[in-house]
C-alpha cells in the first residue's frame, strides 16, 4: 500500500489495551510480517492508542532515529465486557496505518 516492505521497518508500535500475551504483541507482529532488525514495543493506552503511537512515532521520525514506522491500533476488549450488561460500552477498531517522512512534512500514507 505504501510501498515499503517488512524489511523497510525500522519501528513497529503497537497501541493496545489488550495484547495477546503478557509480554506484548508487537513483538509477535514483527515475527509474522518478517520485519527483522526493527525495534518493536507494545504502548497502553485504551481508546487513544493510536493517537498516542502516531503522535510516538512522528517524534522518533522528526529525531532522525528511525524513517519508517508501522503503527497499529488494535483493542479486543470483547475479552472483557460481560455481554449482559449493557452500561458496558464495546469498541476497540482495528486500524492499520504506516507513518513516514514525506518532503520537510511528516503524514499518514
Amino acid at each position: 500500500m505504501a510501498g515499503i516492505s517488512a524489511t523497510d521497518l525500522d519501528m513497529i508500535i503497537m497501541s493496545t489495551s489488550s495484547p495477546d500475551d503478557a509480554f506484548g504483541s508487537a513483538t509477535q507482529v514483527q515475527t509474522l510480517i518478517g520485519a527483522k532488525g526493527c525495534i518493536a514495543f507494545d504502548l497502553t493506552a485504551a481508546c487513544s492508542g493510536f493517537v498516542l503511537g502516531t503522535i510516538t512515532a512522528s517524534q522518533f521520525i522528526k529525531s532522525g532515529t528511525v524513517k519508517n514506522v508501522l503503527v497499529i491500533g488494535a483493542d479486543a476488549l470483547s475479552r472483557y465486557i460481560d455481554w449482559r450488561d449493557r452500561s458496558e460500552a464495546l469498541n476497540g477498531p482495528s486500524r492499520w496505518h504506516w507513518l513516514r517522512p514525506s518532503g520537510n512534512h511528516y503524514g499518514l500514507t
